[in-house]
């Protein structure tokens, strides 16, 4: 016997009519209609409905708030939001809630039924995914998202939040930040885990190809169409897209993207057959995606689609607690041909954690990288960094004066500078030429010209190395 599925409808005496009940109904559905929000609530709790119909404007009562309880009390059920006076902000805070989708008046009933339909095997595969307590299939967080403070505590736990729900995210963050590591992490505990994760760069692909790369195409829809071919949104329905750098999507293609969204529904390049898919999407981005929509580079109704959630990474440079623990990570797994394992000094990780890092977590891997490479010794120390971190070092230091102090000129700056690398050299001159960028023979007129004779630069030997 075929489970017949139940629809609860919540809203006030004009809401949408009788036409839409009586669809359903001859549909095969259970449907039950009450008007407020609180006897709507108390028929959750009397029975088991798959799909939630709700008003967004209720007499004497906040349909957001209605909306919250439902999502918390009974997860399982699919609400679609069907909204008296749209706007941009309504919309996203209900899909913000937990909302299935949002569907704005004046209200076409087929696009109702359709949304109603998607719901109910929404909520059919999602709950197929759960284990037999209820509880979602859970994954552990990926071993290389590696972080200790409060900003990256905060992360992690935001993923824990949202990886179960469907809704769409977006992470925004500098290059190099991870935000593919949060994105695949999202994915694994997720509960499309089990299903296709398919990642694509928008920013690598011309706009031309990356439409039929999504969409996909028929044969003969163009000159090279040969065969035909189906797209990424086609591979990755039941699963998850990610889409990397999704500002840098045409308008155009903003378009097409954004019906997707809304309805599921897309066409191949050169068909008209609809094909309805069902998946998750994450989206990444380096830039302010709201910015992008102010400077109108951006759809603002596909910023609010894709940023029910948003989780925002910030750079290394902000969160210097979690170098040492990403160096060590590195240290450990970081396999290289020949080299047996490293350790790295306490001056040199001191060095590391106040460098700026303008390429973040992929900058600070590939230095890692490099020093396990060309390092003899089984100990890194402040000589095998990079000359870059090792200036930056010196630089820092140098201008580190109390503020009441005059400025100096130019040539007081360049002897003071010469100074601090030959002390960081210890006296080692071939070594601070080339930390200068300059050859010796002009590391030794510098020297001549600033009277920095040998009884100074033999004290440098014996100094402490920084």
């Amino acid at each position: 016997m075929v489970e017949r599925k139940n629809i609860l409808i919540i809203g006030g005496e004009e809401f949408i009519g009788k036409n839409l009940k009586k669809e359903l109904l001859q549909m095969g559905y259970n449907v039950e209609e009450v008007f407020d929000g609180d006897t709507g609530l108390e028929e959750l709790e009397n029975g088991k409905f798959q799909v939630v119909l709700l008003s967004s404007e209720l007499p004497d009562i906040e349909g957001n708030r209605i909306l919250r309880s439902i999502k918390e009390t009974h997860p399982l059920s699919e609400v679609i939001v069907l909204g008296e006076h749209s706007t941009m902000r309504s919309a996203f805070d209900s899909m913000r809630l937990g909302a299935y989708d949002y569907l704005s008046r004046p209200f076409d009933l087929n696009q109702v039924i359709s949304t109603v339909e998607r719901a109910i095997e929404h909520c059919k595969k999602h709950k197929s995914r759960r284990d037999g307590n209820g509880k979602l299939s859970r994954r552990n967080l990926p071993s290389d998202m590696v972080g200790e403070s409060s900003a990256m505590k905060s992360i992690l736990d935001l993923v824990q939040k949202v990886a179960p729900t469907d809704s769409a995210v977006l992470v925004q963050g500098e290059t190099g930040t991870g935000k593919g590591l949060i994105a695949n992490a999202i994915y694994k505990n997720s509960s499309r885990w089990d299903e296709s994760f398919i990642v694509i760069n928008c920013s690598a692909i011309p706009d031309t190809l990356l439409e039929s790369e999504l969409f996909g195409y028929e044969k003969g829809a163009f000159t090279d169409a040969t065969r035909l071919k189906r797209g990424l949104l086609e591979t990755a329905n039941g699963g998850t897209l990610f889409l990397d750098e999704v500002s840098e999507i045409s308008p155009s293609l903003q378009s097409k993207l954004l019906r997707v969204v809304e309805t599921g529904d897309f066409r191949r390049l050169g068909s008209n057959q609809e094909i309805q898919i069902d998946l998750r999407i994450i989206c990444a981005t380096n830039r302010d995606l709201y910015k992008e929509v102010a400077s109108r580079r951006f759809r603002e109704d596909l910023y609010y689609r894709l940023s029910v959630v948003t989780i925002n990474v910030p750079p290394l440079r902000e969160r210097p607690d979690d170098i040492p623990l990403l160096v060590n990570f590195f240290l450990n797994n970081l396999k290289v041909s020949g080299k047996g394992k490293k350790v790295i000094s306490p001056e040199a990780l001191e060095m590391l954690k106040e460098y700026d890092w303008p390429g973040n977590i992929r900058e600070l891997r590939n230095v890692i990288e490099r020093v396990i490479i060309l390092t003899e010794r089984n100990s890194i120390e402040v000589a095998d960094l990079p000359p870059i971190i090792q200036k930056h070092k010196t630089v820092k230091q140098l201008f580190l004066m109390p503020s009441e102090e005059r400025y100096f000129t130019l040539e007081e700056l360049e002897k003071m500078y010469i100074e601090k690398v030959l002390e960081h050299c210890r006296g080692h001159r071939s070594r601070a030429a080339e930390i200068l960028g300059v050859t010796r023979h002009t590391l030794y007129n510098k020297l001549k010209h600033f009277g920095i004779d040998e009884k100074k630069i033999a004290s440098f030997k014996s100094s402490r190395k920084k």
